[in-house]
């Protein structure tokens, strides 16, 4: 079997109880807590508004709840493939909504959403819980209808159209399309360069 990834998965570099990916035998994608295989089960924890993260005392409870769910479950994962048992970690996919960290387009990051982003991943940490943080976003921004990217990131888009493409419409398309990957066409705005 490979050895764990250099690099953390889940909490920091240093830190003793750190999960690494490493390619199994098979090479299959294997989460290791040191030496040991372990399999991650959770779910995901998303606020789509203000205030983005709920209040301590709700993620406290949340976390003390998926951590004794794991504990108590009557699930056991295979065993590794050199036949120890394998452990159940729990987590959570923690979404972070760029509006709500920077909501305005001069910024800096405002430092409420930090702390309370902080205090949200230090709740689950705990009750043992393991955090991925996930960049949210649905349907783009709250001007088409949905929610993650800053609204001033659709307004750049739109307003500017005609200075990045010959035809008028958004993406140097010849008639209006529907943008898949709105992270990419935000970055090449933004710096003033197409694709």
């Amino acid at each position: 079997m490979a050895a764990a990834s250099a690099a953390p998965l889940l909490q920091g570099a240093d830190h003793p109880k750190r999960i690494t990916i490493a390619m199994g035998s098979a090479g299959e994608r294997v989460f290791k807590l040191g030496d040991q295989e372990v399999v991650l089960m959770g779910g995901n924890y998303v606020i789509k508004g203000p205030p983005y993260f709920p209040p301590k005392e709700v993620v406290s409870a949340d976390a003390l709840e998926m951590s004794q769910g794991a504990e108590q479950m009557l699930y056991k994962p295979p065993p590794a493939a050199d036949g120890s048992a394998r452990c159940v970690k729990p987590c959570v996919r923690l979404g972070c909504l760029w509006e709500g960290s920077m909501p305005d387009k001069a910024g800096p990051i405002d430092p409420t959403w930090a702390a309370n982003l902080e205090t949200t991943i230090k709740a689950f940490a705990e009750q043992n819980v393991y955090v991925f943080l996930e960049l949210h976003d649905d349907a783009f921004t709250t001007t088409n209808g949905g929610e993650g990217l800053p609204w001033w990131t659709g307004a750049y888009m739109q307003e500017t159209a005609h200075a990045h493409s010959t035809s008028g419409h958004c993406c140097c398309f010849t008639k209006p399309s529907y943008i898949t990957k709105p992270g990419r066409w935000i970055c090449w705005m933004l710096m003033g360069s197409s694709p």
